[in-house]
């Protein structure tokens, strides 16, 4: 019995224990206790004893520095003035420590902040090099002791592009630390699930996570990850890849209520895809059609809408392009005639948006470019014009111009959606 008494007896912890060091100590053994530390410290020779206790000081003091107590007496003004002087001389190296602490903080803190600014913006980490323009404009700006002290602490922020890159998988795993946290506190969360095969032919699966945050009120939206998919991309290959990422995250599939996917076969089909696969642990989760996706299919244009878009860039082409003369004339008569531009676009694949600018610049300008092609009675111009005194192609001309102006105004709102609605920020 008694031993099983012993068994149950919790070993002492002496830091739990509340100890206090008392201001008296200072005057009678020469100790003090730095800020933020639980060990007293000798001011003679500034060593350190393990715990806050009176017996420890004083064994210290009388073993170690008998001979300060014979050159200074307890309650003589000699000793007060001695132990004045030390806590001084300590006050004073603490003071230059943290003080360096703090700049070399300050520093860092404005290596992470540059390292911010230039992987939000896409920008190369070469570009972090930076400090000779600083240093320019605080010359241009300030004068005199100001000046120097500023270009000084400039100096001393580190921006090479080996530390922007560090600085950069430094705040890409806070920001993830801070993504999973606020996922683990998210009642509710919602998927979009879509799997790609790039140039090499490596299959990619990419997954964003969509939730509420109660404490901010607010909507975070943010990749939950990418990762690669060796062999086959069937859905039982999707669904251990995306419940992976859940288990990484710790996140119980019971929370994801929703899941958006590209309507593939290997995302919905309905013994194997995905969506089945979830819909077997999780019956009531619900699944959309991605409306990029949609929006994809509704941009890919007929036969006939194809022609008469290629027949639109043709002519573009020919009045801007063809002929650096005949673009001159034709700005010089857009301004003559006081049109709504002075010039037409050219259309380009790789520019986000192109073709939906192009064509509202065109209809804008329709009635002067007609009037335009019929001045210059070329060959070249006939089957334009004819083109554009066609009422049937301008109809669909019309409608390429709706249809492509509602598709880029959902594109910009997509775009700025995420940041609007919220994300994790630094």
């Amino acid at each position: 019995m008694a031993c099983s008494k012993l068994a149950v007896v919790k070993k002492r912890k002496v830091y739990f224990e509340n100890r206090e060091f008392k201001s008296e100590w200072t005057e009678k053994y020469a100790f003090v206790l730095p800020v933020g530390s639980r060990k007293p410290m000798c001011l003679i020779c500034n060593e350190t004893v393990a715990i806050i206790k009176s017996g420890n000081v004083k064994r210290h003091y009388e073993t170690k520095h008998a001979h300060f107590e014979q050159n200074y007496p307890q309650s003589t003004e000699l000793r007060t003035t001695k132990i004045n002087q030390l806590k001084s001389s300590y006050e004073a190296t603490s003071s230059v420590i943290v003080r360096s602490a703090t700049q070399q903080e300050q520093a860092t803190e404005a290596s992470l902040r540059v390292a911010w600014v230039l992987g939000k913006n896409k920008k190369p980490f070469s570009d972090a090099e930076i400090k000779v323009c600083m240093s320019e404009v605080v010359t241009a700006l300030f004068e005199g002791t100001q000046k120097d002290e500023i270009i000084q602490k400039i100096s001393q922020i580190p921006c090479s592009d080996s530390t922007a890159a560090r600085r950069t998988e430094i705040l890409a795993v806070d920001l993830l630390e801070q993504l999973s946290s606020a996922i683990k506190k998210a009642k509710f969360i919602s998927l979009a699930v879509d799997e790609s095969t790039d140039s090499t032919d490596n299959a990619q699966l990419m997954v964003f996570v969509r939730f509420f945050d109660e404490e901010k009120g607010e909507f975070y939206e943010d990749v939950l990850g990418l990762t690669n998919l060796h062999g086959h991309t069937r859905g039982d290959d999707i669904y251990e890849a995306v419940t992976q990422m859940l288990r990484d995250r710790e996140i119980d599939l019971k929370h994801v209520v929703s899941i958006a996917t590209d309507g593939a076969p290997c995302m919905t089909g309905r013994e194997r895809g995905l969506v089945p696969c979830l819909r077997a642990h999780h019956p009531d989760l619900m699944a959309y059609h991605c409306i990029i996706h949609q929006m994809v299919l509704c941009a890919s244009l007929g036969e006939r809408y194809s022609e008469v878009m290629t027949t639109v860039m043709k002519l573009v082409n020919y009045l801007r392009a063809s002929s650096a003369l005949q673009h001159r004339l034709l700005r010089s008569f857009l301004v003559e005639v006081n049109a709504t531009f002075d010039d037409l676009l050219l259309h380009n694949n790789v520019q986000w948006l192109s073709k939906g600018k192009v064509l509202e610049r065109f209809w804008a300008l329709r009635k002067e470019l007609e009037t335009f092609l019929l001045d210059q009675k070329s060959a070249k111009a006939k089957p334009f014009v004819d083109f554009m005194k066609n009422e049937e192609e301008m109809e669909v001309v019309a409608f390429l111009t709706d249809i492509t102006s509602h598709l880029n105004d959902l594109n910009l709102k997509l775009l700025c959606f995420p940041k609007e609605a919220g994300g994790v920020q630094m």
